[in-house]
């Protein structure tokens, strides 16, 4: 699974592209502490917020993760159900 995901992030071995990697600067850094704030009482350690603070930010309408703490957050895809 790990090899396909990659695979696909880098667009090897005919995949198409499917995912971006972003940066974090001082703005959604900002933005995710917010967010930490905001969810407390959902358990996100800051990597997530982190995720969160940037699919806000970037109108990103869902996150590829095996983690179930982005439920009722933000709309989450399970990794083992990308083909």
């Amino acid at each position: 699974m790990a090899t396909r995901l990659s695979d696909r992030r880098v667009g090897a071995r005919g995949s198409r592209q499917g995912f971006e990697m972003l940066r974090v600067s001082a703005g959604p850094f900002a933005d995710t502490v917010n967010v930490f704030e905001r969810y407390d009482d959902h358990g996100l350690n800051f990597t997530d917020a982190t995720t969160v603070a940037l699919a806000e930010r970037r109108d990103i309408d869902r996150v590829l993760s095996f983690d179930d703490d982005f439920d009722g957050i933000v709309p989450r895809l399970d990794p083992a159900t990308v083909a």
